[in-house]
């Protein structure tokens, strides 16, 4: 949590309803999610950046 920036909290806290409940939609449809587990993300030099198969997962989410 400490590596949030401020203005990404910002966008999260004023993204309002309708991103919340698109979240919620798309955590239900994978309902099982580890992100570190399934090695979604890894840590690289104290930061996350997202795997070919953290990034293949959100192409699949992803509502057109």
């Amino acid at each position: 949590m400490a590596e949030l920036k401020w203005r990404d909290m910002a966008v999260l806290a004023t993204s309002g309803r309708d991103e919340a409940d698109h979240t919620k939609r798309m955590a239900a449809r994978v309902p099982n999610l580890d992100i570190i587990s399934q090695r979604l993300f890894e840590r690289v030099n104290g930061r996350w950046p997202i795997t070919k198969k953290g990034r293949a997962l959100l192409e699949a989410l992803r509502f057109d």
